[in-house]
């Protein structure tokens, strides 16, 4: 039996790969930090190529650790960054690598 996931459903992170794979454009995934300053958001579009969209806080005192990509500062006060891949691997690589107890939800 198949078991798809439905809009606003909590994802385990090891069903997270197969989530990507089958990703529809109209649909997307919302992975936020164990501590709520970093949101990310991933959806695909028709050409296959997975969009991610970093949300971080905005700190005062940061002291230069923004990260050096392509951000832009949102009007509620985020840094946003948009990175595309076009290999699932690569997608679940990168959240490995900047996510810390992430909650998953489709929406």
């Amino acid at each position: 039996m198949l078991n798809i996931a439905s809009p606003n459903e909590k994802i385990r992170m090891d069903k997270l790969y197969n989530l990507l794979l089958d990703l529809d454009s109209d649909e997307g995934i919302r992975i936020e930090n164990s501590k709520g300053e970093e949101k990310i958001y991933i959806n695909r579009n028709i050409l296959g190529v997975y969009n991610i969209l970093i949300r971080t806080k905005k700190k005062s005192d940061n002291k230069g650790k923004e990260k050096n990509y392509n951000s832009t500062l949102s009007a509620e006060g985020y840094l946003e960054e948009i990175i595309n891949y076009d290999n699932v691997s690569l997608v679940v690589e990168f959240l490995k690598h900047n996510m810390d107890k992430p909650t998953i939800w489709l929406y």
